[in-house]
């Protein structure tokens, strides 16, 4: 599949704390098996979730300390995934456009 195609979403059954429910997910790569008639576990995507929040921190916080800004936000969206059969958290589409916002603010020195 070409990298900048368009997404293939479908709609997927996942287990959330024991409940099914369905999530919309972008196809990534080669699909082995029909998505629909899974039912995948949430935690999956959880898992991937935090490993990209610790990553995008990690990435911002370094280089925090030459700059120290007083105030530091970060936000950033992501997408549920599914690739080789797992659900997966997509921050940077293949479009190459991410969404991903920093910003940085500074308060004037008190005298």
């Amino acid at each position: 599949m070409d990298d900048y195609a368009s997404p293939r979403r479908e709609y997927v059954p996942v287990e959330v704390e024991g409940r099914p429910m369905y999530a919309e997910v972008e196809l990534v790569g080669e699909q082995d098996e029909e998505v629909a008639s899974r039912l995948f576990a949430f935690g999956e995507f959880t898992d991937h979730l935090t490993s990209l929040t610790q990553s995008v921190t990690e990435a911002v916080t370094s280089g925090l300390t030459k700059v120290k800004p007083s105030k530091v936000a970060v936000e950033f969206g992501c997408e549920v995934g599914l690739e080789s059969g797992k659900l997966t958290a997509i921050l940077v589409k293949g479009t190459a456009k991410a969404n991903l916002k920093v910003t940085l603010e500074w308060q004037p020195e008190k005298s």
